[in-house]
């Protein structure tokens, strides 16, 4: 049977999704500025790192790591202050942890 799409042309819709994808990330930031987007968990935001993802490894993986980003960034996260490396760690909802490394030093500053 013949693919209902050749190799290229599958290709160049990938590509064409890919800038969609970013195109509305920097939309995003262009109608919302910084100082009125919600505070985001992580030092690298969502949306810089959903569109790091994109940009570098393609639509599919941007969009995985925009549905990556959206389970972890919910309400009911937990800080925890582990004694033995002295850090905060995020314990979010869905039970993955956060290292101190990761989390936005803005979040921080309301903790300690």
């Amino acid at each position: 049977s013949t693919p209902l799409y050749s190799s290229a042309a599958s290709d160049v819709y990938k590509r064409q999704m890919k800038v969609f994808i970013i195109l509305i990330i920097k939309l995003y930031w262009w109608i919302i500025p910084a100082s009125k987007r919600k505070q985001c968990l992580f030092k690298e935001s969502c949306s810089k790192y959903v569109y790091r993802i994109a940009k570098q490894q393609g639509l599919l993986k941007g969009v995985n790591a925009f549905k990556l980003r959206y389970y972890q960034c919910r309400p009911n996260y937990k800080v925890i202050k582990n004694e033995n490396h002295n850090c905060y760690e995020f314990h979010l909802s869905n039970g993955e942890v956060v290292k101190g490394e990761y989390i936005s030093p803005e979040v921080l500053k309301g903790i300690y």
